[in-house]
């Protein structure tokens, strides 16, 4: 006998060159993400893995690490990026919303066709409060809401608030999704916290929000 009980024995093991770690059967499947919310304090940065398809959009799963940890994620991630590339080609841009029939196209589309009339052209009420609508469409693509805003649109239970702390973080990635694994690595035994999916054309997004927090070149 090996000493350990069946039912201990975790549904898989995460390996690499330098490290074991179990895999838990809650955190096995994973969560998928569309996009994600990078937030820091001096002691910790935290990322809320946003699931944005269905409404109400909610918080799949939160991750805790150390500033330390993220920049050392944030810099994989770049390498793992650069490897993408050099093995798939360069990332194509996620297309846009088509406008509906009968519309000036996009918000911004339709600000610039309304400032570029003419003076005395498109005049009365109506143009001038298409104008005023599309301006502050325009400027909403621009400017996004602040993070409380934000976080009114966001469901999430409270076993995921909590968080889940990792100080490891693995990469990997296929041609269409990148796969996160956030581990806490710990003696006696290492243990996944925290499994990611993310659609390859996000990972560049999720990459620059993570620069833009911990303030790298």
């Amino acid at each position: 006998m090996d000493g350990e009980h069946e039912d201990e024995k975790p549904l898989e093991r995460v390996q690499s060159a330098s490290l074991t770690a179990r895999v838990p059967d809650a955190v096995a499947a994973g969560v998928f993400a569309t996009g994600a919310i990078v937030l820091q304090s001096p002691t910790e940065v935290m990322v809320d893995f946003v699931q944005g398809v269905a409404s109400p959009r909610r918080i799949g799963v939160r991750v805790v690490m150390p500033p330390a940890v993220a920049i050392q994620f944030a810099e994989a991630l770049r390498v793992n990026l650069g490897i993408y590339e050099a093995t798939f080609g360069r990332q194509p841009k996620e297309p846009e919303p088509v406008p509906p029939p009968g519309s000036a196209g996009t918000p911004r589309e339709a600000l610039e066709a309304s400032t570029a009339s003419p003076r005395g052209e498109g005049g009365g009420a109506a143009a001038k409060a298409d104008r005023d609508e599309a301006s502050r469409s325009a400027s909403s693509a621009a400017h996004p809401p602040p993070i409380a805003d934000a976080y009114d649109q966001l469901k999430a239970t409270d076993d995921v608030l909590g968080g889940a702390y990792a100080n490891t973080v693995t990469i990997s990635h296929t041609g269409s999704e990148f796969h996160f694994d956030f581990i806490n690595r710990c003696f006696p035994r290492s243990i996944v916290n925290a499994r990611v999916y993310m659609a390859a054309p996000r990972a560049p997004a999720l990459l620059e929000s993570l620069k833009r927090s911990l303030r790298m070149g």
